[in-house]
């Protein structure tokens, strides 16, 4: 599975379906091409867009009906096709529901059950959770996973604005950002090449009675800022990252700061934050790697900054 995010996706879409034409090289859907041979290429497409378009004034089963014919279902293979795409999606009771009295949940659970009936070996499914609730939400994870685990001969495109769901689901990552791709690959590779290290979470017990909260938060994180940074940049060890670690994170007593280092340097540094975090009022610390939310950020912010200084 690939997953894509940022502007552009519908586009990217839209090229794959053979409806925008690509504006250099060749699109195309298991070796049909989508400029010559859309009308072939698109029988092997299963779509489930961004904004539901749904017929309002029919049912749930009268949709998946239409959908059904025109995939070529007749008689009780159609009605088994059917069947399957309800039970499947867990719309049940609301099989006989007209589609526009639908949550915005179960419309979004129809319109995947459109792009799945038929059994297409290509889905493409742009932002299938959207305005689902976490319940709803994980339900689709798992109805997308097992679909890629059950059937391989199947490749789902997925795009989506939650790096959570990007990495629940996806094995392959692309982030893309002002209609281009800025990287593409699984999600440790992204963490590992477009990542800033690692973070490191302490939680800061309690200041003694009478001292103000934000000077004695300030002052110990001041200290791990400037530990870490000298650590970081350690003058006889060359692997160590030579940039300058972001501002962290400060949240009541809690804070996140970001350490630039290699891999190696994590076993080492861990034990100098052994010594550190005892001699300071330290109730709780752990150290992971970047998430995959700031890596794309990070990207975001770039794009948003190249932006003010052409405006400029």
């Amino acid at each position: 599975m690939l997953g894509t995010n940022g502007a552009g996706k519908t586009t990217t879409f839209k090229m794959m379906c053979g409806i925008t034409p690509p504006s250099a090289g060749q699109a195309s859907i298991l070796g049909v091409d989508m400029e010559e041979s859309k009308h072939e290429g698109r029988r092997m497409i299963g779509y489930c867009p961004q904004f539901d378009c749904l017929w309002p004034k029919l049912t749930v089963t009268e949709t998946l009906s239409i959908y059904a014919s025109l995939r070529g279902y007749t008689g009780d293979d159609k009605k088994a096709a059917i069947e399957a795409q309800i039970v499947g999606l867990q719309l049940e009771e609301y099989r006989h529901r007209r589609a526009g009295t639908l949550s915005g949940g179960n419309k979004r659970k129809l319109s995947v059950a459109i792009a799945l009936i038929g059994q297409p070996p290509v889905l493409f499914l742009d932002e299938p959770s959207t305005g689902m609730d976490p319940v709803a939400r994980r339900f689709m994870w798992t109805v997308i996973q097992d679909l890629a685990d059950n059937r391989k001969d199947v490749v789902v495109v997925l795009t989506t604005h939650s790096m959570d769901e990007a990495q629940a689901l996806c094995e392959r990552i692309a982030i893309q950002v002002d209609g281009s791709f800025r990287c593409l690959g699984t999600s440790q590779q992204i963490k590992e090449l477009h990542g800033s290290g690692y973070e490191l979470s302490v939680k800061f017990a309690p200041p003694p009675p009478g001292q103000d909260m934000q000077e004695y938060v300030y002052a110990h994180v001041n200290s791990f800022h400037q530990f870490l940074h000298q650590y970081a940049t350690h003058p006889h060890d060359n692997n160590y990252d030579q940039q300058e670690h972001p501002q962290p994170d400060v949240n009541g007593l809690n804070a996140v700061f970001t350490v630039n280092i290699p891999t190696n340097g994590v076993a080492n540094l861990m034990r100098q934050l052994q010594t550190k975090c005892a001699n300071e009022n330290v109730e709780d610390w752990s150290i992971a790697q970047v998430t995959l939310e700031r890596v794309f950020n990070k990207f975001a912010s770039q794009s948003e900054n190249a932006g003010m200084d052409e405006d400029a």
